[in-house]
């Protein structure tokens, strides 16, 4: 028997019996080690982990199928790997997961379908984790990897040299690992990197520690189509480096504030994702009142006179907070409709008046929450309180500060009281809103 180096994931172990090798592994040193191709596919043995060692050419126009109990894995993606050219994906899943590690793949076809790597799976949650890296995979030729109608995926350590497109998402799907892609592509203009195809609808996706150099103008490092869908979706620690002083970033279809459940962070060349905005009326030039029913009554500003109270309008830096105001000023509120719940800040400011001559009034000012699914308003604490003169044209101003975590839906809203009497309120102007972390 031959002595052979196997490497396991702790290292190089020697095995000094052959026979070892291959009741562990359906070793494939040569085309011939390969089961033959039927119409020119070549599914590799059921329940069988198949290593690659050294590099195989395929036939033009053949391609392998890897069943959905088996995988396939090679020794490092230096050495070890296959090469295609075929207007198909070069290696594929049999329909539920796709298991490949530590190889080079390249299709050297360019057809529109011609892939190194296609994985679909069962719907969750009966999919089979897909698992495409380990220590590495290497990616080249045409198009890198399809993951197709595909749950549970992990990407990790993928390195993409491909010409067109580097990972490409289609069809419907969830539970979406990418971490650590590297990308040095063949540089033409229409390279990308990672591809949200038109008519994909993909949730809970997280893409991190990826790096992303852009070496041409027109090169795209992430890319969502205005038809697909993304929800629920973070990009942490990646690095989209300019290499030539072109576009910041080469993101085409999202940003950090584009889209409520897409957030960025931690991100070297892209600005972080932003949660809060804020509400305010600019001047109450015609003096319309808020109308204070009785003494130590909270209204909404604007109670009284929703046909005429000046609105409230929505500060254009606003991020992932919507403003509701069905029925005039009185109905306003600062709505959170970000992802996940977020630790806020909330301040507001209030220039106000009494209406009446005489007497100083005692007029306090309080933010209240809605919450998310309906429910009366719930005050936020504190409230605060100033004093304003007896003459008309006197009047005084409010800030309030409170800390407080939103839920996805919860709004924001601000009330105004006389503590002195029922005597209404005139409001110049006001603002409230909340920054989130």
């Amino acid at each position: 028997m031959s002595s052979r180096v196997l490497r396991s994931p702790d290292g190089f172990v020697n095995i000094a019996d052959e026979a070892a090798i291959t009741n562990c592994y359906n070793v494939v040193a040569s085309l011939a080690d390969l089961p033959d191709p039927v119409a020119g596919v070549r599914t590799l043995p059921a329940a069988t982990a198949t290593l690659v060692c050294g590099e195989i050419t395929l036939p033009a126009g053949e391609r392998i199928v890897v069943p959905n109990d088996a995988i396939l894995v090679g020794r490092d993606a230096d050495i070890d790997g296959l090469l295609g050219d075929v207007n198909a994906p070069l290696v594929s899943s049999a329909g539920n997961g796709l298991v490949l590690e530590d190889l080079f793949l390249r299709n050297y076809n360019a057809g529109a379908d011609a892939f190194c790597i296609r994985t679909t799976s069962l719907p969750f949650p009966a999919s089979r984790v897909t698992r495409i890296g380990g220590t590495a995979v290497s990616v080249g030729g045409n198009k890198g990897i399809l993951v197709e109608d595909a749950s549970a995926v992990s990407l990790v350590n993928v390195l993409n040299r491909c010409e067109t497109d580097g990972i490409v998402f289609r069809g419907t799907g969830q539970g979406l690992i990418i971490d650590g892609i590297t990308a040095f592509p063949a540089v033409p203009a229409t390279s990308r990197t990672i591809f949200f195809d038109n008519g994909c609808n993909y949730s809970s996706v997280r893409v991190q520690s990826c790096q992303i150099p852009l070496f041409d103008p027109a090169q795209v490092s992430i890319e969502l189509d205005a038809g697909g869908t993304l929800n629920l979706a973070g990009f942490f620690s990646n690095a989209f480096i300019d290499t030539i002083g072109g576009p910041a970033n080469g993101l085409v279809g999202l940003g950090p504030d584009l889209e409520n459940a897409i957030i960025f962070f931690a991100n070297y060349g892209v600005a972080e994702s932003r949660f809060g905005g804020g509400l305010s009326i600019n001047g109450n030039p015609a003096s319309i009142q808020t109308v204070i029913p009785a003494l130590n009554t909270w209204v909404p500003i604007g109670a009284g006179n929703p046909g005429t109270h000046p609105l409230f309008v929505l500060d254009p830096s606003s991020a992932r907070v919507v403003l509701d105001q069905p029925a005039g000023a009185e109905s306003a509120v600062l709505r959170y409709v970000g992802g996940d719940e977020t630790s806020t800040h909330l301040t507001a400011s209030v220039s106000l008046r009494a209406v009446t001559l005489g007497t100083a009034r005692a007029i306090a000012a309080r933010l209240v929450l809605f919450p998310a699914g309906g429910g009366p308003a719930v005050p936020i604490d504190p409230a605060f309180t100033t004093v304003t003169a007896g003459l008309i044209a006197a009047g005084n101003s409010l800030s309030l500060t409170a800390n407080l975590t939103l839920q996805p839906g919860d709004g924001i809203g601000i009330e105004v009281q006389n503590r002195t009497d029922a005597d209404n309120i005139v409001v110049d102007s006001v603002d409230f809103g909340f920054n989130g972390t």
